[in-house]
């Protein structure tokens, strides 16, 4: 359980890691940063 669980964790954290890096080198194309 605890690896199933582990797993889901990591999917998670790196599809928001890849969203956030998206949205930030977006805002850098637009120079709103």
């Amino acid at each position: 359980m605890r690896t199933l669980f582990t797993q889901q964790l990591e999917k998670i954290t790196a599809s928001v890691l890849q969203n956030i890096l998206l949205v930030a080198s977006s805002f850098r194309l637009h120079g709103k940063v």
